[in-house]
């Protein structure tokens, strides 16, 4: 799955990010899925959800991250 230019725009602001924003999809995600962003920011990992049915898993999983 692809991001589209709107949701890179709202990502950029958002998060602070300079524009231009790119998104290159990343390989692994079982239930995610994971982009590498490249912005004159810097670059970052993004995870979209794509399954957020079960509220319990995905509270799980955003505290675990908070944890790291």
């Amino acid at each position: 799955m692809t991001l589209d230019a709107a949701t890179l725009v709202a990502l950029s602001d958002s998060c602070g990010l300079a524009r231009p924003i790119t998104a290159q999809p990343l390989s692994g995600g079982v239930n995610n899925a994971n982009y590498r962003l490249e912005s004159a920011t810097g670059s970052f990992f993004l995870k979209r959800y794509e399954t957020t049915s079960d509220q319990a898993s995905l509270s799980y999983e955003h505290a675990l991250l908070m944890w790291l």
